[in-house]
């Protein structure tokens, strides 16, 4: 879904078939990720014959969206992004997932 997300990021159309090449997926498979894309605020346009086009961006921590604010030449280059966060309160632990609209 990150890869798919940096190209959209590019401001650009990008075809389906073009990154469904690209990754080794079937168009079906992307247009599920697109659809994760839009289940978390993401707001994609599809153009029927061109691809997909991104129209805005919700606040969000994917490192893709992260590494598109950064200004610095070296600190903070390397962006890690955890899906799932494992917090211990009292001894027991917790899990904080984000949770893909295909998991819903």
């Amino acid at each position: 879904m990150e890869r798919i997300l940096e190209r959209l990021l590019a401001g650009e159309t990008v075809s389906g078939q073009a990154i469904s090449a690209e990754l080794g997926v079937t168009r079906a498979a992307v247009w599920k990720q697109i659809e994760q894309l839009r289940a978390l605020g993401f707001v994609i346009e599809s153009q029927g014959k061109q691809g997909y086009r991104l129209l805005s961006c919700p606040d969000s921590l994917m490192a893709p969206v992260i590494a598109r604010g950064l200004q610095t030449r070296w600190a903070g280059r390397q962006i890690v992004y955890l899906p799932c966060l494992v917090f211990v309160i009292c001894g027991a632990a917790y899990h904080r997932c984000v949770v893909s609209a295909e998991h819903r």
